[in-house]
């Protein structure tokens, strides 16, 4: 989260630079900047206090699991990362949830009946979900102002 940290650090340099390219979105920095800033300080505040800080695969999406005779099989482990498993969870349940309340629903309480502790975030749960959407948006930025290879698709 550093790159968003609460000084601006390289968001305002994005943006800056694209309103120097003329880039069509960087119009939007006066809008979303303090935004952007506070999510992110909260994400830093919810993060601090995780109690179940875990190894977690870190990028649980439906395209990184492919179906074998065996059964699912996760692939593309690059993303291994800490985290606290109650957000992970939540973001997770996001995602294969296509974000459908009932099925998100139906998920978490899956985890919770395997034991997994989903109180202590209370309505922090969802900070990973607002953390993957800012790391795709400085994805994107970085490719459109030419300082990262767009992914493969």
């Amino acid at each position: 989260m550093a790159a968003l940290g609460s000084s601006g650090g390289y968001l305002g340099r994005w943006f800056a630079e694209g309103r120097q390219r003329e880039a069509p979105w960087a119009d939007l920095c006066q809008q979303t900047v303090p935004h952007i800033l506070g999510a992110t300080e909260r994400i830093e505040r919810i993060i601090e206090l995780a109690p179940d800080v875990v190894t977690t695969r870190g990028d649980f999406k439906t395209h990184n699991i492919v179906r074998s005779s065996n059964g699912p099989v996760l692939v593309d482990w690059d993303t291994v990362r800490t985290d606290s498993a109650a957000l992970e969870a939540r973001r997770v349940a996001y995602i294969f949830g296509a974000g459908e309340p009932d099925r998100v629903k139906r998920i978490l309480a899956a985890y919770a009946s395997a034991g997994g502790d989903l109180t202590w975030a209370g309505p922090d749960l969802f900070v990973s979900v607002i953390r993957n959407h800012l790391q795709v948006l400085s994805e994107h930025l970085r490719v459109a102002l030419g300082e990262a290879p767009a992914a493969r698709s």
